[in-house]
């Protein structure tokens, strides 16, 4: 019989590696929490990977899968479906062009990160059980899988699911019956921006949106919460400073989705939460001058097309203002545990990634999504930044720059300034897209640009 005990990391024995340029210490509290005490950045981020990797590595691991759309090699039949899903919206090429605009020093510190979880992965006796259950071996961490893992952990909370619902409602009850379902804001509706303000508009009317919706959605078929923060002034607490309160409304995962982790060197130092696999700290976060919640900010960023395609002799093409045009098309292979090859088929029109549908389809529909964007984005550098910043300022401006998903910061630092921001990227299109799919075929409906930040 298998005892999970015999497949716990060792986390006692004092280990020398020569890939540090110094001591580094890891001291974890009665919780479990790693405290790691360094010299410099890369020490730090090297025990930082290989303290995460000791607690978390089959997580890591299977999010890593998971982004790659290689799941089904450890889950088999049942994750097939998600694997085809992530494979056509083509991560590995977006999480390297992410990685490649990211500056220097964020570089170097997701570098370190990876010596640090490959030492771990190399040098420890046992794996965590789950590589025995499954008679398989972790292949070694990359530079960009620290990428993946964050993106798997948020892709999920885009829009477009909603949209799609919002559609084979329209399709199933009507365009009148569903409005009456989902009318959007009514007048003295609390809104998020600016803070404290109310809705003054009318009582929001989508019967031609979701009529039209549901026209789009006949051609394709049927498709297999909240988080809260605050910011409060020190006028109002015993202190005189200000509080900050963030509330992640995510599932309960086992292990969690976040990982606490405290980091100090030699130019910052800090304590927060980080998704397992990716190095610093970015959530529920604060170091010796500013502390800052991160929650999802709800935007609705995400858009569905419904697309007229043809295949000619296996080159795919798209309809677009009276003519076609190329895609551009090529296949990945996914390989599921006792199951047989399947052959995906990746397909970008100028819309965006084809997510349901096939290349002999009339019909399929894609996916527009700021946090697909092949010429890559700087949230890399905007996290960095925003854990090594020294006031409200610094905070604000490393969060200028992030892109996806839409997050709520409210922060306060230790000259009792606070404040909330709104960050992300959130593009600017026809209002079919705040309902459901809209026709990839008319120009009116592209996404071209976002809303000026």
């Amino acid at each position: 019989m298998i005892n999970p005990k015999d497949f716990l990391p060792d986390l006692e024995t004092d280990l020398s590696t020569d890939q540090i340029t110094d001591s580094v210490e890891i001291y974890r509290d009665k919780w479990g929490i790693p405290h790691i005490v360094a010299k410099n950045e890369h020490d730090l981020f090297f025990a930082q990977g290989f303290s995460i990797a000791q607690d978390r590595l089959f997580q890591m691991d299977l999010d890593r899968q998971r982004c790659l759309g290689r799941s089904s090699e450890y889950l088999g039949k049942k994750a097939i479906y998600d694997d085809k899903l992530n494979v056509k919206r083509d991560f590995e090429r977006v999480a390297k062009s992410d990685l490649n605009k990211a500056s220097d020093s964020a570089k170097e510190m997701i570098t370190s990160f990876t010596k640090g979880v490959n030492f771990y992965i190399t040098s420890t006796e046992v794996f965590p059980m789950e590589y025995k259950l499954m008679e398989k071996k972790p292949e070694l961490w990359e530079d960009w899988h620290s990428i993946l893992v964050y993106k798997i952990r948020n892709a999920a909370e885009g829009s477009f699911n909603g949209k799609l619902f919002y559609s084979q409602l329209s399709n199933e009850i009507g365009a009148e019956n569903a409005a009456k379902l989902i009318p959007g804001y009514f007048p003295g509706a609390l809104l998020t921006l600016p803070p404290g303000s109310k809705y003054t508009g009318q009582i929001k009317n989508a019967v031609d949106e979701l009529s039209e919706a549901a026209k789009n959605f006949k051609s394709v078929g049927a498709l297999d919460g909240e988080s809260n923060g605050w910011s409060i002034s020190g006028d109002k607490t015993y202190s005189g400073y200000p509080l900050v309160g963030g509330d992640s409304h995510r599932s309960l995962d086992t292990p969690n989705v976040y990982y606490q982790i405290h980091l100090k060197c030699d130019t910052f130092e800090g304590m927060g939460h980080t998704i397992p696999g990716y190095p610093g700290f970015m959530h529920f976060s604060h170091n010796t001058n500013v502390a800052w919640g991160m929650t999802h900010g709800g935007a609705d960023t995400q858009d569905i097309f419904i697309e007229k395609i043809r295949n000619i002799d296996g080159k795919v093409e798209q309809f677009l203002e009276g003519k076609w045009i190329p895609t551009r098309h090529f296949n990945k292979e996914i390989c599921p545990k006792d199951e047989e090859k399947i052959l995906i088929d990746v397909i970008k029109t100028t819309n965006g990634n084809v997510i349901f549908g096939n290349i002999d389809d009339e019909y399929v529909l894609s996916l527009s999504d700021p946090g697909g964007d092949e010429k890559g984005t700087l949230w890399i550098d905007s996290a960095y930044d925003a854990m090594k910043s020294r006031s409200a300022d610094d905070l604000e401006k490393a969060f200028d720059k992030w892109t996806d998903r839409t997050n709520n910061y409210p922060y306060a630092d230790t000259d009792k300034n606070f404040g909330y921001k709104f960050a992300g990227s959130v593009p600017v299109r026809h209002s079919q897209h705040e309902w459901g799919i809209a026709k990839g075929w008319e120009k009116k409906y592209s996404v071209e640009s976002e809303i000026p930040r």
